[in-house]
């Protein structure tokens, strides 16, 4: 069973902040052969104090600095976050976006079923509805955009 893959973004980040591994090891004080092996998704676990410090350093959110595919196709997102080609990387963000809102999707529906069995006021089960009806859409809307980005 695959369980999907994830890839670190970190030359993707220096080469868009104009920032060389050579300055990066020396600002956040790592071994260079360390920083390698994250650039080249090479290692089997990650530091959360090295990833803290990169995000910190880099000014950038976990999710720009980690994508996660749940498809598992290794070569296919490897050869597609390494590339420039702007389509490919939005598919992987599409994709990755999509798996989260899905993610989202469903616990909102299960919050929703368990909100639902308590005496809510009108306001609050049109607030609730209005959610879920949101998250619906949203789910749908992205969908639709990786059916597209398919095609």
């Amino acid at each position: 069973m695959s369980y999907g893959t994830m890839y670190l973004r970190i030359e993707e980040i220096l080469k868009e902040k104009g920032i060389s591994k050579n300055r990066l090891c020396k600002d956040l004080d790592i071994p260079r052969t360390n920083l390698n092996r994250y650039c080249q998704n090479k290692c089997q676990r990650l530091d959360i104090g090295l990833l803290s410090k990169l995000i910190g350093y880099l000014n950038v959110d976990i999710s720009e600095l980690i994508v996660y595919l749940p498809d598992g196709d290794k070569e296919h997102a490897a050869n597609a976050i390494k590339t420039d080609n702007p389509i490919s990387l939005l598919e992987n963000d599409t994709i990755a976006v999509n798996h989260r809102v899905n993610r989202i999707k469903d616990r909102a529906l299960e919050l929703y079923d368990k909100a639902y069995n308590y005496d809510l006021d009108y306001d609050s089960a049109s607030k609730l509805n209005n959610f879920k009806d949101c998250v619906r859409m949203a789910s749908n809307s992205l969908d639709s955009a990786v059916q597209f980005l398919h095609h």
